[in-house]
């Protein structure tokens, strides 16, 4: 099946241009690597109401009208709407990681969700990353490192994202870190942090601390 049908405009889009062009077969890359789908359903939550691109793809427009009825997406058109989005919404990266920071928050403010995530530590949530990563994405793996702790009880693993070249690109990766560091921030632990410690096409590399 393609994809490809319908329209990016590159000088609306230039940003998400840029993303296609790195792919092997633009939107039409990587069959195989998978989103579940209501892992993006915040992009219909700020997507411009008067958006009239009607001659955009069929996957990107039926995500957009929230007329896309399968369990999984396909993670290049995750990826393509929110590079969308930055090209439409946001100013900068950083924005763009703010935002997946405060979509995490309101998410773990929920009562089902607050009350679960204090009785986990951080450290269930570093040892259960790859389970979780998998129940999610198809095509691309997360693993996480032993962890250590120094002698002020601060405890740091190491997190290894893998993917096929360009899938993610270093805003996607900074996002995912972001939406990472809000789970940490969310159980029982302090002061967590997680940082981007190394990017390729098809790596990316964090490191993650706190203190239980």
């Amino acid at each position: 099946m393609s994809y490809t049908k319908g329209i990016i405009d590159p000088n609306q889009y230039p940003l998400t241009t840029r993303y296609l062009a790195n792919l092997p077969a633009g939107l039409d890359s990587y069959t195989d690597c998978l989103v579940k789908t209501d892992v993006h359903d915040n992009i219909r939550k700020i997507w411009p109401q008067n958006d009239s691109d009607n001659n955009l793809p069929p996957i990107l427009l039926s995500y957009i009208n929230n007329t896309y009825q399968e369990e999984w997406y396909p993670d290049v058109a995750g990826c393509t709407l929110l590079m969308m989005l930055r090209d439409k919404v946001f100013s900068t990266d950083s924005e763009a990681v703010n935002w997946v920071n405060n979509n995490m928050e309101s998410i773990y403010k929920r009562p089902m969700y607050r009350m679960l995530m204090l009785v986990l530590s951080p450290s269930l949530i570093a040892l259960g990353a790859t389970k979780r990563w998998a129940a999610f994405h198809r095509g691309s793996t997360l693993t996480a490192g032993p962890i250590v702790r120094d002698k002020d009880g601060l405890a740091t693993t190491d997190l290894t994202l893998i993917f096929p070249a360009y899938l993610f690109n270093e805003m996607h990766v900074r996002q995912y870190a972001a939406a990472y560091c809000t789970a940490l921030r969310n159980t029982r632990g302090q002061n967590p942090q997680v940082f981007l410690n190394g990017y390729s096409s098809t790596e990316a590399k964090y490191i993650a601390s706190w203190k239980d």
